[in-house]
């Protein structure tokens, strides 16, 4: 199933800028709460090369291919127009599509959409986790990079403040520590 939000195709009459990049950007987000970072992420690329977004959720089966889904359609279809909202507030024009898919079938969703929207480049989330969960995300790049020739950009995983809104020098040094490859130089 598919649920589209906003208009679709193109726009007629559209002038790009000179030495612009990218016209359109599929962004494919998740239900996590780095969505929002991968979607201002997306804002500032669009931005700076006047491009549309096409905005993708991947609804996932839990189990077999017709099983219970992680989110209700409604809780899909709010988390796209969440995301289209965003950019729009930000002047950048944007639409947004629901697919269901198995676990196994999420990186051929997002690069057939890229397909279908006619992207210039696919903007995919990141996640600061650890062991397993960031094992499956960078089987999910690996995938999406086997069955597209477009671009991947990566949005950086957005850090994790306090409740209280801002680190000490304490959690500062712990962040910089956990990723040893920036203190080589």
């Amino acid at each position: 199933m598919t649920e589209t939000v906003g208009p679709p195709g193109d726009v007629p009459g559209t002038v790009l800028r000179e030495g612009t990049m990218f016209r359109r950007l599929l962004v494919a987000i998740d239900g996590s709460g780095g969505a929002s970072t991968t979607v201002s992420f997306a804002t500032a690329i669009a931005r700076q090369s006047n491009a549309r977004v096409h905005v993708l959720f991947v609804n996932e089966f839990i189990t077999a291919n017709r099983g219970v889904l992680m989110y209700t359609d409604e809780e899909a279809t709010r988390l796209v127009v969440s995301a289209v909202e965003q950019l729009r507030h930000e002047g950048i024009e944007a639409n947004g599509t629901v697919r269901r898919a198995h676990y196994r079938h999420v990186a051929r969703s997002i690069a057939s959409s890229a397909a279908d929207a006619s992207a210039d480049a696919i903007v995919i989330g990141s996640r600061r986790r650890r062991r397993f969960g960031r094992l499956l995300r960078n089987r999910q790049h690996g995938r999406i990079i086997s069955l597209t020739a477009l671009p991947i950009l990566t949005a950086p995983a957005p850090l994790a403040i306090p409740a209280h809104g801002r680190l000490d020098a304490d959690e500062v040094r712990t962040v910089r520590v956990r990723n040893p490859h920036h203190l080589k130089s």
